[in-house]
C-alpha cells in the first residue's frame, strides 16, 4: 500500500480505513522479521473431537494432532510464530507434561525451546482459577537451539485458600528431565524426589506389566482410576448397587496377576505413598492411566518383599473394610472408604519398599510424609470418590 508504519499519523489513517486488513499486514510483517519476541496465552482446553463439525485441521500440518486438544495445537502453532530467543508462556492442563497422547507435543516443544520451566497446580483444596476444575501447568519456554535443553519443574502444588497470596512467591524449580521410557517431564519437588525417581528407574528391567497373568483367570485386583489424595487397590469387590448395575463401571479397573503372592505385593504397592508420589510426579494428576501402572519399575520380586508384604496387604484390606460405610446417593448404594485411617499400615508397606529400592532414611521420610498436610487434613479425610464409581 506504500504506507510507512513509522509515520504514525499516516499509518493511523490507513489503519482506520483498512481495519479488516491491517492485522494481516502487521502479522506477516512480524513473521518476515523473524517472529514474535513474546507469546503468552490461556488457550481453550477443548477436545478436538467436540469441534470437528465446525472446523478441521490439516492432518499433515500438526505433529501434535493425536493430543486431541485445542490447547496443544495453539502451543505447536506458537512454536512456528516465535522468534529465535523469544519467550513463550501458556497456562494449560498438566497433561502437557504427563500424558502419553501429548508425547508428540512435547517433542515439538523440545525441538523449538532450549529452556522449559513448568509449574503445576492441583484443584483441591483450592483452585488456580475459581470454577475451573482443571489441574494446570504454567509452561514457560525460551526458544533457541542450545543442546542439551534445560528442563526445570516444580512440585505439584496443593494449597489452602489462605495460602494463595504466597503461592507464586514460594515457587521452587528443580532440575528435571525428559523421562527416557515414558517421554514425560517429571514434576520434581526436591532433591529427594529426584533421587527416588532415579532409584526407581534403576529397577526398570522389570515393570508391573511383566507380572500380569496371560489370561483373566489370574489373581484379581481392582483399582480406582480417578483418585484425589489416596490410590486404592483392593482384592475384593466393593459394595455397589443401582437401578441398572451391581458393579461400578466408570472408575474401577481390573488387573490380573500370575499368582496371589505377587498380586498382593503389587496391590500393596498401589496403595503406598510411593506409588502416589509416582502418579503425581509422572502422571497428569487426574486419572491413573494404564501406562502409569504398567510401566512402574518394580524390579525382581524375591526375598523380604515377597515374605513380608502380602500379610501387610491382608491387614490393609481388613482395615479398609472396617473403616468403610455404605452410603446412599442419587439412587445408588456404594461403599465409601476412609483410607487416611489406614495410613500407619501403608507406612509399613513403604518401609519394606524402601529397603527393596535402597532408599536412604531421608528418602523414606520424604515418601511417608509426601503431601501429608493435604492428604491428612480434616477437610480431606472424607472418601475420595464421587457418585457412581465409588
Amino acid at each position: 500500500y506504500g504506507i510507512d508504519p513509522t509515520k504514525t499519523e499516516q499509518y493511523a489513517q490507513w489503519r482506520k480505513s483498512h481495519e479488516p486488513f491491517h492485522w494481516f499486514v502487521e502479522f506477516y510483517g512480524v513473521l518476515k522479521n523473524g517472529g514474535f519476541d513474546v507469546i503468552i496465552g490461556n488457550p481453550p482446553y477443548v477436545e478436538y473431537r467436540l469441534v470437528r463439525n465446525d472446523y478441521t485441521l490439516r492432518d499433515d500440518y500438526y505433529k501434535s494432532l493425536e493430543s486431541n486438544n485445542l490447547y496443544a495445537y495453539c502451543m505447536e502453532r506458537s512454536t512456528q510464530l516465535i522468534a529465535l530467543n523469544g519467550w513463550f508462556g501458556m497456562i494449560v492442563p498438566t497433561s502437557v507434561i504427563g500424558l502419553d497422547r501429548t508425547n508428540f507435543l512435547r517433542e515439538v516443544l523440545l525441538e523449538r525451546f532450549e529452556l522449559h520451566l513448568c509449574s503445576t497446580y492441583g484443584i483441591r483444596p483450592s483452585k488456580l482459577f475459581d470454577g475451573v476444575d482443571q489441574r494446570l501447568c504454567i509452561y514457560v519456554g525460551k526458544s533457541g537451539k542450545q543442546k542439551p535443553v534445560t528442563i526445570q519443574t516444580t512440585r505439584h502444588h496443593y494449597w489452602y485458600s489462605e495460602e494463595r497470596p504466597n503461592l507464586f512467591t514460594s515457587l521452587k524449580y528443580n532440575r528435571a528431565f525428559n523421562h527416557g521410557r515414558l517421554l514425560r517431564f517429571p514434576q520434581i519437588p526436591n532433591i529427594y524426589g529426584l533421587q527416588i525417581l532415579e532409584k526407581l528407574e534403576a529397577q526398570s528391567h522389570q515393570t508391573i506389566q511383566q507380572y500380569f497373568a496371560n489370561t483373566s483367570n489370574g489373581y484379581l485386583m481392582h483399582y480406582h482410576r480417578s483418585p484425589r489424595y489416596w490410590i486404592r487397590g483392593i482384592d475384593f469387590e466393593p459394595h455397589f448397587r443401582s437401578a441398572t448395575s451391581t458393579r461400578s463401571v466408570h472408575h474401577f479397573r481390573d488387573l490380573h496377576f500370575r499368582n496371589p503372592t505377587e498380586g498382593k505385593v503389587i496391590g500393596a504397592l498401589l496403595n503406598s505413598s510411593l506409588f502416589y508420589f509416582w502418579f503425581i510426579s509422572m502422571g497428569n494428576g487426574r486419572n491413573i492411566t494404564g501406562t502409569d501402572i504398567e510401566e512402574f519399575p518394580i524390579g525382581t520380586l524375591a526375598g523380604e518383599i515377597l515374605e513380608k508384604v502380602p500379610p501387610i496387604f491382608d491387614s490393609l484390606m481388613d482395615d479398609y473394610r472396617n473403616n468403610s460405610i455404605i452410603r446412599v446417593r442419587a439412587n445408588q448404594e456404594y461403599q465409601e472408604f476412609y483410607q487416611s485411617k489406614s495410613k500407619p499400615i501403608m507406612d509399613e508397606i513403604d518401609r519394606v519398599l524402601a529397603r527393596h529400592y535402597g532408599f536412604t532414611v531421608q528418602e523414606l521420610d520424604f515418601i511417608i510424609n509426601y503431601d501429608i498436610k493435604y492428604r491428612m487434613g480434616d477437610e480431606l479425610g472424607a472418601d475420595e470418590d464421587e457418585g457412581e464409581g465409588a
